[in-house]
């Protein structure tokens, strides 16, 4: 193996030429992230010296050759001072390296068994390795790799080397090469869906985001994770298995089983995507008997996209002849077998069909440790502004309140010059407030997102949206369509440093558990619990489920801690 050195991996010549006018004394101070180049980096390591020290490597690779190697024991650093996009193997002697890789680097970890030592084919048993034609000794190869059985060129006892040990620096370079196939378009790791249309989520557990619990307990309260340790202990006592439907395989839920995941908590999630919107076979009843059949195991959220714009405002569906009323029909003839009906807690959100002691309220959730929300470093934050910079996030739908975004930007103005950034993570955390003016929406749990980095958030009086903030301490709640409030508000908020680090503070400690990861996670599994470990049929009579878990567990909400508010909503009708 060589010896250790500073990686030496450049741009071409053109590139940095080209680069260099981004900070030229007669133009703007601009990184030039855009032609940076996409790496891919194998870490891997073995104990050495009778288990007295360990020796690491490092591998880069950018998809087409192997680019440079190092060895080193402070992989964080070298990986920093290289590249800010890699994928990492790790070994089990470091638990919590690819924790600190995705939370510190941003850098998605997959995590591979290589072999140690170069084996036999598999297909081809009677094919061994390699041998150089011109040295006739032996040729480090992959580990599947077919190579000639001819002995006839080896030294003395050279047989006895069988099977040959792979240095770690080959270990390193078989882990880079092997995670560029779990990347797809733009970079982003692929989507993995296995038998029976499970959502094998971070392509089948290969990928390692948080492997750390204290990363999950850091974000709530004491009684939430005490609430969902003791559920858990109970789930995974009685073997109980949780299983989830959704007609799509990109949601929140990939936060929420790779948690149960860190549990230990058996669950599993579905996508029934093609049915649900209407693509496949309609016949919607045989279909749903027979893969019901077949998974045996209860879902949720079933969604039909298709579907939802029809009968999202409960007060439509009892208007008699409209598609909303026989859509509403349909759908209510297999909803009310179930055994509880779960909202958004959102005003109209129900209809009255729906017996009260069958509703339970539980709020949209987000992951404070994924790419959306976890604390970006400044470089990766710039990076991902310049990504974003000429992107408009939000569809072009009247509903998203766009026209009033930017009619109170044009009166905000008049008064002073801001730039407003979007909800979305380094946006985020390059704005100074966020607004959201939606003329309709449902729990909106983007709010949240923006409220939790410590930005205020000028919002409309719609939807679940009044529920997340605070008027005058978190933010603002305005009348949809009322541009010169927002304006004032947001003049407010740039004009006055007191008022804006105050409101701030506020906004980043005061997020309910609620509408994360662990807090979601724990609604579910009370759910698991009684219906599945102790076989009681809870009758919520619209009772927030976060409620009658924490009643349920001993863990009582204390005075000051963080939870939606509970009053003022009428969410039938």
């Amino acid at each position: 193996m060589a010896p250790p050195h500073e990686f030496q991996s450049k741009t071409s010549a053109a590139v940095r030429r080209r680069l260099s006018s981004a900070v030229s004394s007669r133009r703007p101070n601009v990184p030039g992230y855009t032609s940076l180049t996409p790496m891919w980096a194998g870490v891997a390591g073995t104990v050495i010296n009778n288990n007295t020290s360990f020796e690491v490597a490092i591998s880069i690779h950018d998809s087409v050759y192997s680019t440079d190697f190092a060895s080193s024991v402070h992989v964080l650093e070298t990986l920093r001072k290289f590249s800010q996009s890699t994928c990492a193997n790790s070994s089990e002697q470091a638990p919590n390296l690819c924790t600190r890789l995705w939370l510190e680097l941003d850098v998605v970890p997959i995590v591979f068994n290589i072999k140690p030592y170069h084996t036999d084919s598999i297909t081809r048993p009677n094919i061994k390795h390699r041998i150089s034609s011109t040295s006739g000794s032996y040729v480090a190869s992959g580990a599947e790799t077919p190579t000639l059985q001819d002995t006839t060129k080896l030294s003395a006892n050279a047989s006895q080397r069988l099977p040959i040990p792979r240095t770690v620096d080959e270990q390193a370079d078989s882990a880079a090469r092997k995670c560029i196939m779990y990347f797809g378009p733009g970079n982003n790791p692929r989507l993995s869906i296995g038998p029976r249309n499970q959502v094998t989520v971070d392509c089948a557990g290969k990928i390692h985001l948080i492997d750390d619990l204290d990363e999950y307990r850091k974000t709530v309260g004491k009684g939430t994770w005490n609430s969902v340790i003791k559920l858990a202990d109970e789930l995974r006592e009685k073997k109980i298995k949780i299983g989830f439907f959704s007609s799509t395989p990109r949601a929140m839920r990939h936060a929420l089983i790779r948690f149960f995941s860190a549990l230990d908590v058996d669950a599993a999630w579905y996508n029934n995507h093609n049915i649900l919107q209407g693509v496949a076979d309609p016949k919607f009843d045989s279909w749903i008997l027979k893969n019901g059949l077949r998974w045996t195991a209860e879902g949720d959220d079933p969604q039909m996209p298709g579907l939802i714009p029809l009968i999202r405002r409960s007060d439509l569906v009892h208007i008699p002849g409209s598609p909303q009323e026989e859509v509403w029909k349909y759908l209510w003839n297999n909803i009310q077998h179930a055994d509880l009906f779960i909202s958004h807690p959102v005003n109209k959100f129900v209809p009255s069909d729906v017996p009260p002691q069958k509703l339970a309220l539980l709020g949209a959730a987000t992951d404070w440790l994924d790419g959306l929300n976890k604390h970006l470093d400044p470089w990766d934050s710039q990076y991902y502004m310049g990504e974003f910079r000429n992107l408009c996030i939000a569809r072009f739908d009247p509903s998203k309140g766009i026209p009033n975004v930017i009619d109170s930007y044009a009166r905000f103005r008049r008064m002073c010059l801001l730039v407003c950034g979007h909800v979305l993570n380094a946006l985020m955390a390059n704005s100074k407030f966020a607004l959201q003016l939606s003329t309709r929406e449902g729990f909106e749990v983007k709010v949240s997102e923006a409220l939790h980095t410590g930005k205020p958030v000028i919002a409309s009086r719609t939807g679940g949206i009044p529920l997340q903030i605070e008027h005058g301490k978190s933010g603002y709640i305005c009348t949809p369509g009322d541009n010169d409030a927002v304006a004032k508000h947001m003049f407010e908020l740039v004009t006055d440093d007191e008022l804006y680090d105050t409101m701030s503070e506020y906004a980043r400690t005061h997020v309910s558990d609620e509408v994360g990861t662990v807090g979601n996670a724990a609604a579910w599994m009370y759910l698991a619990v009684m219906y599945c470990s102790r076989g009681v049929k809870i009758q919520p009579n619209g009772a927030w489920l976060n409620d009658l878990l924490r009643t349920e567990t001993g863990e009582l909400y204390v005075e000051g801690e963080p939870k939606l508010p509970r009053g003022n909503l009428n969410v039938q009708g």
